[in-house]
């Protein structure tokens, strides 16, 4: 019997899941709050394998047990080898039903961490302030061993998620067994963790690290390394956390009052309380969707409108549709020596001269340069370039937008 078979199908181990945490039955503790997480299936080229995805548990079939108990937190999982829009409409139904962290399993979903395709994930979950689990931990536990997975399983692999602001907790897999031996493998794993909180500080990562699993048998010297980094202060107690879903703050790991969610734990400040905000309008202008996608889960954080488009005509049609307060647009759109940025600026400052425009370019000549500001552009932003440097631009403008800590560049 596979796991998705233990976990999906067999009706028996079903009815029991739901009485104990559903409060079905005679059994459940009504005060008892119970984390169900998701596992995605293994993706590739935008289909499901699913003679691969042995391990899993879908995000309707959590969503379902979580309306029968409110008490019942929702970790989402969603492969971003799905499609790019499949997997970004997936993220935004999760979190829409209501999902408090995200979570992979990148040895048994076969997700290499820094995937381009990985990006417009963390970009959403980063605007939207939602932590994301990632298990790490050798693959004898869990799911298809025949593979070679080492590509899936290294921390440092997750720079790029960090270097967008997303907030990670590295977690490892269960321990099925106080008493199994520890084996290199775990040994390198808890050694590219160290060195990824020793830069964490550095780099104004949010990081953070579960170290449970360093809490049994035979753990115990990876425990007082631990202690150790924190002693000297190359480790911040903060990043450390005592079970991932719902953990204990590590100073209070040995007399734990209470458990809280994640969020509280690393303090994720998300308003969504829009009604007091003005709405702003931007139009965003590329040729390439990944970058339209990208802008606008920036943008969008404080309930601003964003309509994207790729080419001169659909620009055009938009600004005789709606009154921007802002239009960002790309200098090329149909080649390396097109330039239809320019008279997307000029057709704005013509029909709508208090709109603020913001060019994009690779090309830094002074010419065009000079070329963007005398047809109106307020500024011209250089590619690549760094997203907190386009966040403050475009908060100078007036456009309102979240206390955005995403890094990294475009």
């Amino acid at each position: 019997m596979t796991m998705r078979n233990m976990f999906l199908l067999n009706s028996d181990s079903d009815r029991k899941i739901k009485e104990i945490f559903c409060g079905t039955g005679e059994t459940t503790d009504n005060g008892r709050q119970t984390v169900m997480m998701a596992i995605d299936g293994v993706y590739r080229n935008g289909r499901c394998i699913d003679n691969e995805s042995d391990f899993m548990v879908s995000n309707d079939h959590v969503m379902k047990l979580k309306g029968v108990n409110r008490k019942i937190i929702f970790g989402a999982s969603v492969h971003p080898y799905r499609g790019h829009r499949e997997m970004l409409t997936e993220t935004r139904r999760c979190l829409n039903a209501g999902a408090s962290f995200f979570t992979w399993i990148p040895s048994i979903q076969k997700i290499d961490l820094e995937d381009e395709r990985c990006i417009p994930f963390y970009v959403c979950l980063a605007t939207e302030g939602i932590p994301f689990i990632c298990y790490m931990g050798s693959d004898n536990r869990l799911g298809n061993t025949n593979e070679n997975t080492e590509i899936y399983k290294k921390p440092k692999k997750l720079g790029t998620a960090l270097d967008v602001g997303l907030s990670v907790v590295i977690a490892n897999y269960p321990m099925l067994c106080n008493a199994e031996p520890v084996i290199q493998e775990e040994t390198i794993l808890f050694e590219e963790l160290l060195e990824m909180l020793r830069l964490s500080a550095e780099r104004e990562w949010n990081l953070y690290a579960d170290i449970s699993p360093y809490c049994r048998q035979g753990m115990t010297d990876f425990y007082e390394r631990i202690e150790a980094c924190v002693r000297n202060g190359e480790i911040k107690p903060k990043q450390l956390i005592y079970g991932c879903s719902l953990p204990v703050p590590y100073d209070e790991k040995d007399n734990p009052k209470k458990t809280l969610l994640l969020r509280d734990v690393m303090s994720i400040k998300s308003n969504r309380d829009k009604t007091e905000k003005e709405l702003k309008k931007i139009l965003i202008v590329d040729d390439e969707i990944m970058i339209q996608d990208l802008m606008a889960q920036i943008l969008t954080g404080d309930g601003n409108e964003i309509i994207t488009c790729g080419n001169l005509k659909e620009a055009k049609e938009a600004c005789s549709r709606h009154k921007f307060d802002l239009v960002i647009t790309d200098l090329r759109l149909s080649g390396k020596d097109s330039t239809e940025g320019f008279e997307i600026i000029s057709h704005v400052k013509t029909f709508s001269p208090d709109t603020k425009v913001m060019l994009m370019t690779g090309n830094g000549s002074p010419d065009a340069l000079a070329e963007a500001l005398r047809r109106g552009a307020a500024c011209c932003v250089h590619k690549p370039f760094e997203i907190l440097d386009m966040a403050r631009k475009v908060q100078s403008f007036g456009i309102p937008m979240s206390q955005i800590q995403t890094k990294g560049q475009f």
